[in-house]
């Protein structure tokens, strides 16, 4: 159980390397539109401002989709470019871990970008409201899906101490 956890914190730390190279990408993009909505909103153009927002948000969500699909085609050869000579559970661990980031690089991109535009347009009051919402919901949803999961084991717990207390009863 011990080497189960130190793989474990391996793969996540080796794949910590391609995580940042994703955000860094999606960052760039961000940059990229932030930079071009202050200069329409320092031109006063609110409709061409929009419209940049947009064409990012759309270039950046179609540029996620085709990497996290790339990507998911790819997985063994790119975990091997990643892992190189790594233990078999360390590669069992990060195609896992690497499913699942897949699927939430769409979502890092439409963040990133969105929070860039929002700066961008000189209203960082607005995005610092929608980074507390995000960071929020980061720690909401475990938060509650921990606290399901608890609930159900002590339920089947409990369901389970009845149906052999009722049990012992009948036989008695």
């Amino acid at each position: 159980l011990k080497q189960t956890g130190t793989q474990a914190v391996a793969s996540v730390g080796l794949m910590n390397n391609f995580n940042m190279l994703m955000n860094n990408v999606f960052q760039s993009f961000g940059v990229g539109v932030a930079v071009v909505v202050a200069q329409y909103c320092g031109k006063g153009d609110s409709r061409a401002t929009g419209k940049v927002a947009i064409q990012g948000l759309i270039i950046s969500i179609g540029a996620a989709l085709l990497v996290s699909c790339g990507c998911f085609i790819f997985r063994e050869g790119l975990l091997r470019f990643l892992l190189a000579d790594s233990e078999e559970q360390v590669y069992v661990f990060s195609r896992i871990y690497l499913k699942y980031y897949l699927v939430a690089i769409p979502f890092i991109a439409t963040y990133t970008v969105t929070a860039s535009a929002i700066r961008g347009s000189g209203h960082p009051k607005n995005s610092l409201i929608t980074i507390v919402l995000f960071n929020g919901l980061i720690f909401l949803i475990p938060t509650i899906s921990i606290l399901f999961v608890i609930a159900q084991i002590i339920y089947d717990l409990h369901y389970r101490e009845m149906f052999v207390s009722d049990k012992e009863v009948r036989e008695v």
